[in-house]
């Protein structure tokens, strides 16, 4: 099927458009887009840009929404790439893929997860699926060497707080189709352990963008990769 050039000529647009606004990002901070500087760049009146995105909030949650996007490829690429290796390997494997993509878009992973815009507040509804979608790979990733008797989830994990787990079970709904139903419940702690893991690691690479673990470790990488391994003896992998 033919796409029509108008549609063509519009997405060309519309990826100029966030190109521009990632630049400012990257020159002034997550906080500098401006529509009407875009507008200047490009060539077209304010009210032409409004054709394509009606408001400032609408472009940044664009902007959300690819980087979550970039976010879980690049995590799928790894996944796909580690299918052959020791579970072991497979783990330490993501978690280097998601600091590898953190240090390589630094813009992305600060909007998505760093400094809050003034007056910005991300529409949850839109883009709450796809940070959970972006996260899919290391998940499926757990569920598979878990199937595999490859992992175990610790005791004091196999219990989670009643608040916690509705919204586990929300997001965690697309995995019970890949699991009988006697063992259903038992996904939802083992989600719960992923985000344990990657709230550990997230927080290194984070304090790691922001020039702020460096000062006491130096070495930030040989710190992440150590961090990593440790992550392996919670999961009883060596």
């Amino acid at each position: 099927m033919t796409v029509p050039r108008r549609v063509i000529l519009r997405n060309a647009v519309l990826q100029d458009i966030k190109t521009i606004a990632l630049r400012q990002m990257v020159e002034q901070g997550t906080a500098a887009v401006s529509l009407r500087a875009i507008a200047r760049e490009i060539a077209m009146s304010p009210a032409a840009l409004y054709h394509y995105y009606a408001s400032r909030d609408d472009l940044i949650t664009a902007l959300i929404l690819d980087s979550y996007i970039n976010l879980g490829q690049s995590l799928q690429s790894s996944y796909d790439l580690l299918q052959q290796e020791a579970p072991a390997n497979r783990v330490i494997g993501m978690t280097r893929a998601y600091r590898n993509w953190a240090l390589e878009h630094p813009i992305e992973y600060q909007l998505i997860f760093g400094n809050p815009i003034p007056g910005y507040s991300a529409p949850m509804p839109v883009t709450q699926p796809a940070a959970q979608q972006a996260f899919f790979p290391l998940a499926q990733l757990l569920l598979i060497l878990w199937q595999e008797k490859a992992i175990h989830i610790p005791e004091m994990y196999t219990h989670i707080p009643e608040t916690i787990q509705p919204q586990l079970e929300s997001w965690g709904a697309a995995f019970l189709q890949a699991v009988s139903a006697e063992d259903a419940c038992k996904v939802f702690p083992l989600l719960y352990l992923g985000v344990i893991l990657w709230t550990r690691l997230h927080g290194l690479v984070t304090l790691e963008l922001f020039h702020q673990l460096t000062p006491m470790i130096g070495d930030a990488s040989a710190m992440f990769e150590h961090e990593s391994r440790h992550t392996l003896y919670l999961l009883g992998l060596k």
